[in-house]
């Protein structure tokens, strides 16, 4: 709230003096002021902009954009605070600034809780109020630089046009006055020559006399001659309010008018309430309140008055008296038969009223020259204008005061050439005070004429105009600023009278809207130029700003149709209506091109919505990848995909250390990696790129240790800084596994060539030792080479449905079963593929060998192949036991050697839980143990 920082103010008498000077005591609205207003409004893209004046007891709005307040008691002013200060206050949060936290106008509607305000001060230092904007939202970073820098211009630009209104109410009163005061010369002398020459008809010279005090006395509200006829008084001439009572009679007694005749003096009458001698009647049927009355006298004798009234009291002076009198005299002397001594002293008289009302004409500077140029009049008020005494100037040429570049071009007698020519020479130019200053003046030469059409000189008439000059000088240059500031605002202004129809546009809203040449503006036509999509919703929105029941804020985005090409255009617009007895009378505002800020979001909205698609797809892609994917930024930030994670058995940031202090990553020899070594690191710190680096990674919960391979990149930015690591880990271990059963099979496919040449020689040396006779040899051979094929057609394909441990034993014997040599005896237990074929191999190897080698290498030779089913010691679970047991074959001594074979029977079932494989070499007979857990090798569901 405001204390005593207005109110016993040091500046607070001289601020309403200045108001005073400046005609705004009252807060008068001054014009130009709402389009200021509302540009700041624009610029600093606030909804309420004002141009504040502090007065005695109230603070007035000169100009008001977005609320309809005329002012507020200056105990709620805000702008105060700009007192004594020169620069901007900008107050970001009016509910916490101790100065304003508790004035209503924050404290309650409207609420506002944002200020920046430019003093606006005046020549002698004083400040007289503020342009200032506010919003309902407080505004924590204030105006930009730009904003306030514009704000105080336009602020600048508010004191200059009060400027220029004091200036022009002084220009004008001076103008009104020097208009009258040169009219009054003119028609002086004018009627000075009509009535000297006897050529004009006197009631002529009567009705110019009163049309004359009509113009002269400008307080006169109507005048007349009244002449004596007998004992009345005629209207002989009238004018003004008594123009429709020419030829009114009125009686010479009681009335002032025959007051004045009989006494033969003029009356000043301030208030006829206050005279006696007045016709009430008379004074209330012309509404008279105040009069002149002069007698007009012919020989010495009174034969009538003039008479100029008002309906006003005290209308008239001492001056207007003066002007009556001299009035009055030229209607005596157009009366005519005067004695030639009282012509003469009328001559004289009027001679001096003449050189009286030379004399006294102090507004303009008045010289008189002879035909050749020469000074021979010298007026009171040319002295005080141009400096030189009438005695230092009499005589000297009328181009001393001409300024040096007028005097080289002649333009004395230019001037009077154009006098003769025309009647008279008008301009406005630059002329010379004494001392050699300058100022600018508006002329009027003129040729003196005497009475028998003689050339006798000239007259000239100059008006000192020099604070006019320099004031429309700073009204061309604020019009410059404010059309710079508008131009650099790229923005068009819109003027909508309502009381007229009429629509403004400037240059810039006509080219937004391509608007022809040849076109009008009307809101017809900007309805037109609306997109079809808009029409509507703009319309209600313009009706709704010009609505009383309103705030008139305007401030919209809307599309238009330009109205020549018919390109499309996004325009903002901001405006605010003005209203006068309840209805809309003014809207103006501006309109911007934001066509490209709307094309540039579009793109944008596009451009992110596909960085988020492509995103996506590029998320879904890393998270379904078949391989393992890890992303490491600089910042310490990380993800990993699905697969990644399966193939961990974690998330990335797992352990008490995160991220690879959780690892548990081996090189190949086994030793385990150190920080430093792992690949994402290296490509983070050294910027190193590894390809297929291999790695062995040991699961922390099921201790399983696999094998991978690691190939990582580091992403830099344009200037080569490194932003993030990015690996791709594939695990080979199933497929280094793969390679190594195929080295297995490839070898043992080399060795089977070996064992069937070896079997195909034993088979036919078998079979033609013990057949009878060569056909059945030669079946029996072409039988056993047959099943010995169909056992390699196993052995090549890699692969064997699941099938019982009876099926499998039997179809891996079956070369070597002649004679039923190989008993085969178990429950029935249903192996998986995987181990269906590392059985069969075994069981193969072991008849092949026993062929070879063992029991049946001789024909007494005999095999049992067996399982069983038992708990497990260690486990309780159930275990298989296969024994292989040769009988009555040839004595068995160890091999020197292991054989491919050989290592293949002791990795018995490898892979599952408890597995293991023994062979004895026992002297009569090889045996065979091999045991698993059930469980991991029975065919799946």
């Amino acid at each position: 709230m405001v204390t005593d920082r207005v109110v016993g103010h040091p500046l607070e008498a001289e601020r309403i003096a200045a108001l005073e000077r400046y005609g705004l005591a009252k807060g008068e609205a001054a014009s130009g002021l709402d389009d200021i207003a509302s540009l700041a409004g624009s610029i600093c893209e606030t909804p309420v902009a004002l141009v504040t004046l502090l007065g005695e007891k109230q603070q007035f709005f000169s100009a008001a954009v977005g609320t309809t307040l005329c002012g507020t008691p200056l105990e709620r002013s805000i702008c105060v605070h700009t007192l004594g200060s020169a620069d901007l206050l900008v107050i970001p949060d009016l509910s916490v600034d101790p100065r304003t936290r508790d004035n209503p106008l924050v404290t309650e509607a409207p609420h506002v809780r944002f200020y920046a305000g430019a003093p606006l001060v005046a020549e002698n230092g004083v400040t007289l109020g503020t342009l200032c904007v506010l919003d309902f939202a407080p505004r924590p970073d204030g105006l930009t630089p730009k904003q306030a820098k514009s704000l105080r211009s336009l602020a600048s630009q508010v004191m200059t046009q009060f400027e220029l209104r004091r200036n022009l109410c002084e220009r004008e009163a001076d103008r009104r006055l020097a208009q009258a005061d040169a009219t009054r010369l003119d028609t002086l002398i004018a009627l000075q020559r009509a009535a000297a020459s006897g050529t004009v008809a006197l009631e002529a010279i009567f009705q110019a006399v009163v049309d004359c005090a009509l113009d002269i006395v400008e307080a006169a509200d109507g005048a007349v001659v009244e002449i004596r006829r007998g004992d009345e008084l005629v209207y002989e001439a009238v004018s003004g309010n008594l123009a429709a009572h020419k030829g009114t009679r009125i009686s010479l007694a009681g009335s002032l008018s025959g007051r004045a005749i009989h006494e033969e003096r003029p009356f000043l009458c301030a208030d006829v309430e206050n005279e006696p001698t007045v016709d009430r009647e008379l004074v209330r049927r012309f509404d008279i309140r105040s009069m002149i009355v002069v007698p007009v006298t012919r020989r010495g004798l009174p034969i009538g008055v003039l008479k100029v009234q008002a309906s006003r009291t005290n209308a008239f002076s001492i001056r207007h008296l003066a002007v009556a009198q001299m009035l009055a005299g030229v209607v005596a002397s157009a009366a005519g038969d005067a004695a030639e001594a009282a012509s003469q002293r009328n001559l004289r008289e009027a001679e001096n009223r003449y050189r009286q009302t030379f004399a006294s004409v102090t507004e303009f500077a008045v010289i008189v020259t002879d035909r050749e140029g020469r000074i021979t009049e010298w007026n009171t008020g040319a002295e005080r204008i141009l400096g030189w005494t009438a005695e230092e100037m009499r005589g000297t040429d009328a181009a001393r005061f001409f300024t040096p570049e007028d005097r080289a071009i002649g333009r004395v007698a230019v001037e009077m050439g154009d006098a003769l020519r025309e009647g008279r020479a008008v301009d406005e130019r630059w002329h010379l005070k004494k001392g050699g200053g300058r100022f600018y003046a508006s002329g009027n030469m003129m040729p003196l004429i005497g009475d028998d059409g003689e050339h006798l000189g000239f007259i000239k008439i100059l008006r000192d105009r020099t604070s006019q000059r320099e004031a429309e000088q700073s009204l061309q240059k604020a019009r410059e600023q404010f059309s710079l500031a508008v131009e650099a605002a790229d923005l068009g202004i819109f003027d909508y009278d309502l009381l007229t129809g009429e629509l403004g546009w400037d240059l810039r809203a006509r080219q937004l809207f391509g608007l022809p040449r040849d076109r009008s503006v009307s809101y017809a036509a900007f309805l037109e130029a609306l997109h079809p999509d808009d029409h509507d919703w703009v319309d209600a929105a313009v009706r709704a700003a010009l609505d009383p029941a309103g705030s008139g804020n305007y401030d919209i985005e809307y599309r238009i149709r330009d109205m020549t090409d018919g390109t499309g255009r996004w325009i903002a617009a901001k405006g605010q209506a003005f209203f006068a007895n309840r209805r809309a009378v003014r809207f103006i505002g501006t309109v911007r091109d934001i066509t490209a800020n709307r094309t540039a979001e579009a793109a944008m909205r596009e451009s992110q919505h596909q960085l988020e698609v492509e995103r996506g797809l590029l998320q879904a892609v890393v998270q379904q990848a078949p391989l393992g994917i890890s992303i490491a930024y600089a910042d310490g930030r990380g993800q990993i995909n699905m697969r990644l994670e399966q193939m961990l058995g974690h998330d990335a940031g797992i352990g008490d250390g995160g991220g690879h202090a959780s690892f548990d990553a081996l090189h190949p020899d086994g030793t385990p990696y150190r920080m430093d070594e792992y690949p994402t690191v290296r490509a983070l710190r050294n910027g190193e790129t590894l390809i297929d680096e291999p790695m062995s990674y040991r699961d922390a919960q099921t201790g399983d240790v696999r094998r991978w391979e690691v190939s990582t990149t580091p992403v830099r930015d344009s200037e080569g800084h490194i932003l993030a690591a990015v690996s791709i880990i594939l695990d080979v271990e199933d497929r280094r596994r793969a390679e190594e059963q195929r080295a297995i099979l490839n070898r043992e496919l080399s060795h089977r060539l070996k064992n069937t040449l070896a079997i195909v020689s034993s088979i036919a040396t078998q079979t033609l030792r013990t057949a009878s006779d060569v056909g059945t040899a030669k079946r029996t051979l072409s039988e056993r080479i047959n099943a010995l094929s169909k056992a390699h057609d196993i052995l090549l394909t890699g692969h064997r449905d699941a099938a019982s441990i009876a099926e499998i034993v039997r179809s891996a014997v079956a070369l070597h079963n002649d004679g039923g040599r190989i008993a085969v005896e178990g429950p029935d237990v249903q192996l998986g593929s995987k181990y269906s074929l590392a059985l069969s191999l075994i069981v193969h190897e072991l008849s092949t060998n026993a062929v070879k080698y063992g029991a049946l290498s001789q024909p007494e030779g005999r095999v049992l192949a067996t399982w069983s089913i038992a708990p497990s010691p260690e486990s309780g679970d159930a275990l298989l036991l296969f024994d292989w047991i040769e009988a009555d074959g040839p004595p068995v001594a160890e091999p020197t050697r292991r054989s491919f074979g050989t290592r293949l029977i002791e990795m018995g079932l490898a892979g599952a839980a408890e597995g293991s494989s023994h062979i004895s070499y026992a002297p009569e007979g090889v045996r065979c143990r091999i045991t698993a857990a059930l469980s991991e090798i029975v065919a799946e569901d």
